[in-house]
């Protein structure tokens, strides 16, 4: 905290001014920014804290870190944080200041804005989930409009209450505003449609920002896009070519007018998008053609995530149709879980899929497939591309057979050498003793490199089977089995079987088990996982020793063993 004595704020100001010209004869690390702090306590007539001299001094000078991070300072006193934060107005090291998930008090976020009000360097602003108020957006849009050298080119403010104000005194700001902006992140800040179109019309009526937005976070804010004050985000989106990575998650946006905008705008450009749940239109035309243009001609996308959101038979007929006219993408993360596809879903799927070569990743889980499983799993076999393959939550208990037939189906399905999948999810599915098929089938050598069966209730006597699988299967390489209803027997089961498996390298701690087989046996619950995670362990030190997938002898593999018990 700076001391407000006008005369003697006068010649600090002149000092600090001229910082610049010496800047070079400086040789403390980073910057000096500890001999810049322990002026600024003499002057305040501040102890000087030694945590934040050490830590600068160390940590961020032998790592060469320039963000300047508020969370390795807050155990400290806020006046002495506030302080440290103002030093960054003369530092010349620091270029990003992070702060996430901690309550910044008032001192600490004036100083923010006297930095934002002066520095050069700052390029990098994250305030997220700070309990800042629209007052602060304000203030912070005041202090960056007096800094005509400005070079902050992030801004992250996401779960804050910034509100229509606040997004207004934003918005003016950067419709004057000089400098580029790559990244804007405003997250869930309890704004409504009004002030997101305010923004927006800002951003459009300056154009330097339809060519250098790159980020565009605006999830998490309801109702935004659910009335006709959406026409100048839209418009925005028409003209920004740009736009790599766009949020939209959760704000009652229409796919229909979004992928109209995306095809005019940034669809060269676009390599993430997130859509989910959100409507697919608010009009009752069925014309499609927009998403199969985008889609068609979406030369960087990477990744596409429409889960949550009902998609109407023909909206993903058009989907796929315009991925299988692309031919320029390749790697594609697909995820259409939780779209009420059902019957008529699936059945386009089945028809569309051998002729999309682009997806690497498709996630339909949660759909209701049901009956239409054992033919989409055929069908979904006869893709050339999809590696990595999530159908959890499409099993109904009502139908045994039917899930019976699936999953042996699935079986033959990664049994079979042409087929390109490696990595399957079958989370959350409740098969619990139907998930032996899968358990009895990873004994014989097949494709899965990665396997996940949480959430299947499959109990001790499922967790013998996965053990049985784990002494001979050499090919699975991550397991996530956690919501199984496992004990610590079953723990105990899994963790003798990966003495003689050499190939598991991960396994995510199954939390939810263990703390129900802790409660039931503290003692043995403990000694399975640390078996686990000792031949985990030695697993992955095998793997980078160069040993690879070969078995090593007895005596090696024990002396293995002794290493990892006295770690």
């Amino acid at each position: 905290m700076i001391r407000k004595n006008p005369v003697l704020q006068d010649n600090f100001t002149w000092i600090t001014d001229h910082l610049d010209d010496f800047r070079e004869s400086i040789q403390g690390p980073c910057g000096g920014f500890s001999e810049t702090y322990a002026a600024l306590c003499d002057y305040n007539g501040f102890i000087f804290p030694e945590d934040i001299q050490w830590d600068i001094d160390n940590i961020y000078h032998s790592q060469e870190s320039r963000e300047f991070r508020l969370s390795d300072f807050m155990h400290l006193y806020s006046s002495d944080v506030a302080l440290a934060v103002s030093s960054l107005a003369f530092n010349q090291w620091f270029k990003k200041l992070h702060c996430k998930d901690f309550r910044l008090r008032t001192e600490i976020s004036e100083q923010i804005l006297y930095v934002l009000g002066r520095s050069k360097k700052i390029e990098e602003l994250v305030l997220e989930n700070c309990g800042l108020k629209c007052e602060f957006a304000i203030k912070m849009a005041q202090a960056l409009d007096s800094n005509a050298s400005t070079m902050l080119h992030t801004i992250n403010l996401s779960g804050n209450q910034i509100e229509d104000r606040g997004m207004a005194a934003i918005g003016q700001h950067l419709e004057q505003r000089q400098q580029s902006l790559q990244h804007l992140s405003i997250a869930r800040i309890s704004v409504t449609a009004k002030g997101i179109s305010s923004l927006f019309q800002s951003l459009t009526l300056n154009g330097l920002f339809s060519k250098s937005l790159c980020y565009l976070d605006l999830s998490g804010n309801p109702g935004i896009f659910a009335t006709d004050e959406s026409t100048n985000f839209f418009n925005f989106l028409n003209h920004c070519t740009s736009l790599c990575h766009l949020n939209l998650s959760g704000t009652d946006c229409a796919l229909d007018s979004l992928f109209e905008s995306l095809h005019h705008g940034c669809s060269l450009s676009l390599s993430y998008l997130n859509a989910a749940r959100n409507v697919y239109s608010h009009r009752k035309m069925k014309d499609t053609s927009n998403i199969t243009e985008f889609l068609s001609k979406a030369f960087a996308l990477k990744h596409i995530n429409l889960s949550g959101t009902k998609l109407p038979p023909h909206a993903l007929r058009a989907m796929f149709q315009g991925l299988a006219n692309n031919e320029k993408i390749s790697d594609l993360h697909m995820d259409l879980s939780n779209c009420e596809l059902r019957s008529a879903g699936a059945q386009v799927l089945q028809e569309m899929i051998f002729d999309v070569n682009s997806v690497s990743s498709l996630d339909i889980s949660g759909n209701d497939f049901n009956s239409e499983m054992v033919t989409l799993i055929l069908s979904v076999g006869r893709s050339k591309s999809i590696k990595h393959l999530s159908l959890g939550k499409n099993f109904n208990p009502k139908f045994n057979t039917s899930v019976s037939d699936v999953l042996h189906r699935i079986v033959q399905l990664l049994q079979d050498d042409v087929c390109t999948i490696n990595s399957l999810s079958l989370a959350d599915s409740r098969l619990k003793s139907g998930t032996n098929v899968i358990l009895n089938a990873l004994r014989n050598s097949n494709n899965l490199t990665k396997l996940d069966i949480s959430g299947n209730s499959m109990g001790d006597p499922g967790a013998k089977l996965l053990a049985k699988a784990l002494h001979i299967n050499k090919k699975l390489r991550t397991l996530t089995w956690d919501r199984n209803n496992t004990t610590f027997v079953g723990f105990l089961d899994v963790g003798y079987a990966l003495k003689r498996n050499f190939s598991l390298t991960s396994m995510p701690l199954p939390m939810t088990d263990i703390s129900q087989a802790y409660r039931m046996n503290p003692r043995k619950t403990e000694d399975a996982l640390q078996q686990i995670q000792n031949y985990l362990l030695r697993n992955n030190q095998l793997l980078h020793s160069g040993t690879g997938n070969n078995t090593p002898s007895q005596e090696d593999s024990l002396s293995q063993e002794e290493l990892c018990a006295t770690r």
